[in-house]
């Protein structure tokens, strides 16, 4: 047997459900989240690994495929040209989804309403490609968003908790994309409730440009917990969860919660 097999069958043993579907189903898979894709050379955070089955594991694989490169489209060119591992994830994406690659990117004319709405102009020698404001108006982007920011959700509850979010619970999301401005986001209603922001490394490289949160939670009973979600110049999220998703639908729109993933048949080990 490998140390690789050995790691995983440690980290089972000390985390033996799914901490995405209710924890009623044992976990068989580490699923690394955020996705290791989103970052440089694959490099993600340290500790940042969750018990999943394999359907959890699987279901949000097209979800990812969008989210990172929506992420890394907004990263600076090198010469003109996206580097290697996002040009990569921009062909995949445009022969597995060639409908979704054509409605990443705003066009010019929205980019350009966009600036007059907000009274900005654009710098001398940027155009308005250049910007990378992006466009989450198809419906498969916003459910893979949806998708994406509630199984980091998840895993970010289990991780400062140490407690599995059930089916009676729920997260609260609001995104927030690069082409909202800093006016848009109340980051004043909120701020005073986080208490603790996140040490993002890898064998100590920091991360915190690629990926960083803030975050608060009732560690003694797991039973709420917030996180406000930066990727850099990309995206950014709010979530709030609740053990109790009523606590929640009082209070914010019923469309603006969800429960965890449904629970999946059992997979023997």
């Amino acid at each position: 047997m490998g140390n690789a097999k050995r790691r995983s069958m440690a980290f089972l043993r000390m985390h033996p459900y799914c901490c995405f579907c209710g924890g009623q189903t044992l976990a068989t898979t580490r699923d690394h989240w955020p996705s290791r894709a989103l970052f440089d050379s694959r490099q993600s955070p340290e500790g940042y690994e969750f018990p999943a089955c394999e359907a959890c594991n699987r279901l949000s694989s097209q979800s990812e495929a969008i989210f990172v490169m929506f992420c890394r489209l907004v990263r600076p060119m090198v010469n003109g040209q996206f580097d290697s591992q996002t040009d990569r994830l921009i062909r995949a994406l445009a022969e597995q989804h060639p409908e979704l690659s054509q409605s990443l990117i705003s066009r010019p004319i929205e980019v350009r309403r966009y600036l007059r709405e907000k009274g900005l102009t654009l710098n001398a020698g940027t155009t308005t490609h250049g910007l990378g404001l992006v466009n989450l108006e198809h419906p498969d982007i916003g459910k893979a968003f949806e998708t994406y920011f509630l199984k980091l959700a998840l895993a970010l509850h289990y991780k400062h908790t140490a407690s599995i979010l059930s089916q009676g619970g729920g997260v609260s999301l609001n995104v927030w994309s690069n082409a909202d401005s800093a006016k848009e986001v109340p980051t004043e209603a909120f701020g005073p409730y986080l208490k603790a922001r996140a040490s993002l490394t890898r064998q100590k490289v920091d991360l915190s440009g690629q990926f960083v949160y803030e975050w608060n939670a009732d560690t003694t009973t797991g039973t709420v917990s917030l996180f406000w979600i930066i990727f850099p110049g990309a995206f950014a999220a709010l979530a709030s969860v609740a053990a109790d998703r009523q606590t929640l639908v009082k209070h914010l729109p019923a469309n603006s919660v969800f429960p965890p993933f449904s629970p999946h048949p059992q997979v023997p080990r």
